[in-house]
C-alpha cells in the first residue's frame, strides 16, 4: 500500500504566485521535471494537469499572473535545491494558503516508511517565512 504526504502552509497576507515562483528559482529549485513544466490553473476542481515543454517556463509564470486569484487554484511541479525530490506545489484560492503534495521521488527518512519533513522544511521555509507564513501541517498517511 502506498503512502501520501503534503505540507500545508497559511500566510498573513495573499502571496503573489510569479514573486513566489522566482523566489523558488532563487533558492535553488527548479520548474524543470523531464524536460517539461507542468503546472495546473483550476477554476472547476477538475485538477487537469498539462505538461508543456521546458521552453514555455515564462508563458506559464504569465498564466499564474493572470489567473483570478480569488476562484483558481494554481499549481506547479517543483524540485528542491538542485535535487530529484520535490512535488506538487498548490496555491489555492485567496491565495492565503498553500500546499506540496511530496509526490516526486519523495524523500523519507533513513529506514523507516515515513517522509522526511525536516528535509522538505529546511528548503521550503526560508522561502516562505519572509513572504508572512504563519502557520505551517504535515501530513503522511496510507
Amino acid at each position: 500500500m502506498s503512502r501520501s504526504a503534503d505540507i500545508d502552509f497559511n500566510f498573513i497576507t495573499p502571496l503573489d504566485t510569479a514573486a513566489t515562483l522566482e523566489r523558488f528559482r532563487v533558492a535553488g529549485m527548479s520548474l524543470h521535471y523531464e524536460g517539461k513544466v507542468a503546472y495546473v490553473v483550476d477554476s472547476a476542481q477538475m485538477f487537469k494537469w498539462v505538461r508543456v515543454d521546458y521552453t514555455h517556463v515564462q508563458q506559464v509564470i504569465e498564466m499564474a499572473k493572470g489567473a483570478d486569484a480569488q476562484h483558481t487554484t494554481f499549481g506547479i511541479t517543483v524540485l528542491l535545491d538542485g535535487h530529484r525530490h520535490g512535488g506538487d506545489f498548490l496555491f489555492h484560492p485567496g491565495r492565503q494558503s498553500a500546499s506540496l503534495n511530496i509526490t516526486v521521488n519523495r524523500k523519507n527518512i533513513e529506514g523507516s516508511q515515513f517522509c522526511d519533513f525536516s528535509w522538505y522544511l529546511r528548503r521550503i521555509i526560508p522561502v516562505f517565512e519572509p513572504m508572512g507564513m504563519s502557520e505551517i501541517e504535515a501530513h503522511d498517511f496510507r
